[in-house]
């Protein structure tokens, strides 16, 4: 049974503040459109997939665990990304300094923007798929060698053509199970298996997936997001927006959606100018472009981080991180007139604590320190229970970190 907006709103004091009814049922329409449309594509893929694939490559389940003591970085295909590739690099760099479970960091990547990380000399653990079309095969067919250590995260919904090529390049494979019934059906069906140990919920887009999967398999309690802008630079001529749409610069010619067309504006954050490390930046707000489809990623990411945020088991931290876009920029009213109006705008952090809107590079030195900090105690205090985190700028807030599975909490 659906959920009706008033139900919804019913769940959280937050949930109705990030989304108005009328924004609500859209969504949900735009949702049953999508199964409709793609329907008959996904029940044959995931078919072939599970037939041809699945036994020999796996699931997500095999990385229940994994990022327990890291955080992890999603890296999307918004124009945001140029702003922290150089950040980017140097966790990258950082890592490359450890063995895999000595990193602090995990690095996924969306499958449209697997190239331009390769091309910039960013190696990412994991290539995070949902796309059902076969055009995907751009992107991950032709990635060099040295890109051959990345570990495709896909949905069985994907292409079988293009993940059969992947696997014969000799690349490694995984697989989740878009949650829904008929899905669950096929899946039990074929692989006798619980499709429960293997399901993320449907998110809309890959970054909302790829944060599923980090809390989810991962066990990775900290997310940072840079190029998830959902929104590009303001023109009103379509082919410069089409042109500040993705990082790269490139749509695909047969995107059958053109979301650039047709104009839609919303506010979107920018920092200030300042030059120290500050727990809490300058943030100013600019006009940009977006489109319907984009928004609901957004309402879908906040409405559930809202929604969530007053469960005693929600340690989770949300450190947004792409400069420019939309994603956690709120409006107290929804009308044109107070569109206008400087006031009518605030962030999510201002309602959900667990969410911080920072540079990345603050954001990963913030981690860095707690998890030193986070080091030292441990070795002090071999044995004890839990580890009262409360590093210098902090607060005090007392972050508490069990030991025995190395979760880092800032």
């Amino acid at each position: 049974m659906k959920v009706t907006y008033k139900e919804f709103a019913s769940q959280s004091p937050l949930a109705g503040k990030v989304i108005s009814e009328e924004a609500f049922e859209y969504m949900r329409g735009s949702s049953d459109h999508t199964g409709e449309f793609l329907g008959e594509q996904w029940e044959r893929n995931i078919r072939r997939n599970l037939q041809t694939l699945y036994a020999k490559c796996g699931s997500v389940k095999q990385l229940v665990g994994f990022g327990a003591s890291k955080a992890t970085i999603g890296v999307g295909a918004g124009p945001s990304y140029h702003i922290n590739k150089n950040v980017l690099k140097d966790v990258f760099r950082l890592n490359a300094k450890y063995d895999l479970d000595e990193q602090a960091f995990i690095i996924v990547c969306t499958n449209h923007q697997f190239p331009q990380l390769l091309k910039d000399g960013i190696f990412p653990h994991f290539v995070m798929l949902l796309d059902a079309t076969e055009k995907v095969g751009k992107q991950l067919l032709k990635a060099p060698k040295l890109g051959k250590d990345s570990i495709l995260i896909s949905s069985l919904y994907a292409c079988p053509e293009v993940l059969e090529k992947w696997v014969e390049l000799g690349r490694e494979l995984l697989f989740y199970l878009p949650d829904d019934e008929k899905s669950r059906e096929i899946f039990l069906d074929i692989t006798k298996e619980d499709p429960e140990d293997t399901i993320i919920p449907p998110a809309g887009n890959v970054m909302n997936m790829l944060w599923f999967l980090t809390a989810r398999f991962f066990h990775s309690m900290v997310f940072m997001c840079t190029g998830n802008d959902l929104s590009f630079e303001h023109s009103f001529n379509a082919e410069e927006r089409k042109k500040a749409f993705y990082a790269d610069g490139k749509t695909e010619a047969d995107d059958e959606r053109k979301q650039f067309e047709r104009q839609m504006g919303w506010m979107g954050f920018k920092f200030g100018d300042d030059n120290v490390f500050t727990r809490k930046p300058v943030i100013n707000l600019e006009f940009v472009d977006t489109s319907k489809q984009l928004f609901i990623y957004k309402l879908w990411m906040e409405m559930h981080f809202a929604t969530w945020q007053f469960d005693d088991d929600f340690n989770y931290k949300f450190y947004n991180c792409s400069e420019s876009g939309i994603l956690g920029v709120l409006a107290k009213q929804w009308d044109i007139e107070s569109f206008y109006d400087k006031d009518n705008w605030y962030l999510m952090d201002d309602i959900c604590k667990n969410w911080k809107t920072m540079r990345l590079k603050d954001a990963v030195t913030l981690y860095l320190e707690v998890r030193r900090w986070l080091e030292t105690q441990m070795a002090t205090h071999t044995g004890a229970g839990n580890v009262i985190i409360s590093p210098a700028g902090t607060g005090g807030a007392g972050i508490i970190v069990p030991p025995t599975h190395g979760r880092i909490i800032v």
